[in-house]
């Protein structure tokens, strides 16, 4: 008889060690399958900012090495991979970077790692209203943008993996503010004293770690920001729109004809130059005329060296137009349509545009780097 009331008592507890097990099993691992792990990163990227209309315009990075701290803010691993996606306009406080790690790292701690690193500030004179960094399995994604673009974004990479966005991060259309509002970012607190008629940033940013929606006290300023003067020329590209497609939707380096290698070129002129870290952008037809200020003509290739942080006013540019192009004029239009203020808070020193042949070089920076790099070209 006592057997049996032992081995009854054995399994009443073994049942209720299964019950206390099934109730801490968190909701999001029933069924969930990372489902993020079987798509391109460039993918991702393209998904969770599909149908956003307050996304500024953006251009993607490839991370490797020579710029993956700037981006995630911790060092770069062999093994790593990783896509950013950042507003064109360096003005403007919004970053989207999309990381996988190996197989054997510890993905969990290096999303921490990142968390702990961020610098929504790293514009400096903006700032990112929420900054949140999200991973599933061996993928981790870091967001900085305004708050609602934020979560719309959020919201977007929870949907992709099928899991349960957390309340703090629900997009609320209600409290999207206006395009004018957006356009420049919003002027930070530098503790500079601002004129009266000056455009004040909507929103009391909190520097530092993401502190939840219920803490923050945002505090609304009544006057109307005003709208920051658009260059007539270039006209920026809109947000190309990408096919539904499984390929991965990589910003595609213009088919280059035989000619100079930019790259290379690019190298040899800023030798020795102490620039700004910065990071290279092959031009195509849908950044042509924003790093270069003329459209692209058939047969044109380019290539941009430009501070990575927007708030610094740098930009190397290199143009090689094909054999027969009346290279002079092409240079004269480009000196024409430079915008030295196309950074909006900032304005570059000096503006130099010299041709060497078929080459055409754009420098805008200070004038002791805009020199140097001329007499290296």
């Amino acid at each position: 008889m006592k057997k049996i009331i032992a081995l009854l008592c054995a399994l009443t507890l073994s049942v209720g060690l299964v019950a206390c097990s099934a109730d801490k099993k968190p909701e999001t691992d029933e069924g969930a399958e990372n489902l993020v792990e079987d798509m391109a990163l460039s993918d991702i990227i393209t998904q969770i900012e599909d149908g956003i209309v307050e996304l500024p315009v953006v251009g993607q990075t490839v991370l490797d090495e020579t710029n993956f701290l700037n981006f995630a803010f911790i060092d770069f691993v062999d093994g790593y991979e990783a896509i950013a996606s950042e507003a064109m306009i360096g003005s403007m406080a919004h970053s989207l970077v999309a990381i996988r790690v190996g197989e054997d790292d510890d993905a969990a701690a290096v999303a921490e790692e990142i968390r702990a690193n961020a610098d929504p500030r790293k514009w400096i004179c903006v700032e990112a209203e929420k900054t949140v960094v999200r991973q599933y399995g061996d993928t981790i994604l870091l967001v900085m943008s305004f708050e609602q673009t934020a979560n719309q974004l959020l919201s977007n990479f929870d949907a992709l993996n099928g899991s349960e966005t957390p309340e703090e991060d629900v997009y609320d259309p209600n409290a999207v503010p206006s395009v004018d509002e957006n356009t420049d970012g919003g002027d930070m607190d530098m503790g500079l004293e601002l004129d009266q008629d000056a455009a004040a940033d909507p929103t009391d940013p909190v520097v530092g770690e993401v502190v939840p929606e219920d803490t923050q006290d945002p505090i609304t300023e009544e006057t109307t920001p005003e709208t920051p003067v658009t260059p007539e020329k270039p006209v920026t590209p809109e947000k190309p729109v990408t096919p539904e497609t499984e390929e991965p939707v990589i910003p595609e380096t213009p088919e280059e004809p035989v000619g100079t290698d930019l790259s290379a070129k690019m190298a040899t002129i800023l030798s020795g130059v102490q620039v700004p870290i910065s990071g290279e952008t092959p031009l195509d037809d849908t950044n042509f005329s924003f790093y270069s200020f003329i459209d692209r003509g058939e047969g044109y290739k380019g290539l941009a060296s430009e501070a990575s942080i927007g708030s610094i006013a740098h930009s190397v540019v290199l143009v090689e137009v094909p054999e027969g192009t009346d290279v002079q004029s092409v240079a004269d239009t480009i000196k024409a349509n430079a915008q030295p203020n196309k950074w909006i808070c900032v304005e570059a020193e000096k503006v130099e545009v010299v041709v060497d042949g078929n080459l055409i070089l754009l420098v805008m920076s200070d004038a002791v780097t805009a020199d140097a790099i001329v007499a290296n070209f």
